[in-house]
């Protein structure tokens, strides 16, 4: 998508930036004296479920590919052939 879209990759940047200045202020603003109620801690598999409707986790997965990922390079190394040429060859 970034290789057809550029101009995508850095609106993401940006929103992606624009998010974690939100999610700093909103915990500066935090009550650190009051107390809340506690609850059952999530078990391993409700915490990974979790996981995949957390917005925090998917803003960060894509703030961090719009960082470190160049433009121009797809979500597959070497293109976005499938199946990878490496496992091609091994399974000759």
């Amino acid at each position: 998508m970034f290789a057809r879209y550029p101009q995508i990759h850095q609106v993401l940047r940006i929103a992606g930036a624009l998010y974690l200045v939100y999610l700093a202020w909103k915990l500066a603003g935090a009550g650190l004296g009051q107390k809340a109620a506690v609850g059952r801690p999530l078990s391993f598999t409700d915490g990974a479920t979790f996981q995949l409707v957390n917005p925090k986790s998917w803003m960060k997965a894509a703030t961090l590919a719009t960082v470190f990922m160049p433009v121009g390079m797809g979500p597959l190394p070497g293109g976005s052939r499938w199946p990878p040429s490496a496992w091609r060859s091994a399974c000759r």
